[in-house]
């Protein structure tokens, strides 16, 4: 491979322009927003009912983007381990606007591995399967997990693969065998 094919593969990944850069002034004018304080906070004990319009303002965005992929690091938080609480909460209210149960928007997430239990590793991959995982890392922070974090994950082989990289190429619409590798320097 020469030089100049070296990782040129054609990137598809679309990353929208904000409207504004750090520093400058955003313009939100186009945007019906309520002022600060005009929506007034329900009480605790007050019916869902009551309350109908508050849901109004909220965003649906995956299902205004369905193909949209959410990327949530470290092992998606509280997300995974609450998911079950919150889909059985959406499905009791007396009102929802998603279009589908929340769990069914699962496939729209994607979520890392750099956690510090092998028991919570374990248990996100049995959550959300190895299709839905990315290998992850905090960087040298100074609580990373300095060892494989799929070490000790019960996992065949073709899923370690796809939490390894394959995943993250589809992820990036990376072309796997386009990839080259990091040439070292001569010393």
């Amino acid at each position: 491979m020469s030089k100049d094919q070296h990782n040129s593969t054609q990137l598809s990944i679309d990353v929208p322009e904000p409207p504004a850069r750090p520093g400058s002034v955003p313009d939100f004018s186009h945007i019906s927003l309520s002022g600060a304080g005009e929506v007034g906070r329900p009480p605790v004990d007050v019916k869902s009912s009551e309350i109908r319009d508050l849901a109004y303002s909220l965003v649906r965005v995956l299902d205004r983007f369905p193909n949209l992929k959410v990327y949530i690091t470290h092992g998606g938080g509280y997300v995974p381990y609450q998911l079950g609480r919150l889909n059985q909460t959406n499905k009791n209210l007396d009102t929802h606007h998603n279009k589908k149960d929340l769990v069914d928007y699962l496939d729209n997430f994607y979520f890392d591995l750099e956690l510090h239990e092998v028991v919570m590793r374990q248990a996100i991959l049995d959550l959300v399967g190895a299709d839905r995982l990315l290998y992850g890392s905090n960087f040298g922070g100074s609580d990373a997990v300095r060892h494989d974090l799929t070490e000790g994950l019960r996992i065949s082989d073709e899923d370690l693969a796809k939490i390894r990289y394959k995943n993250a190429c589809e992820l990036l619409h990376f072309d796997p065998a386009a990839l080259g590798r990091a040439e070292a320097k001569a010393a």
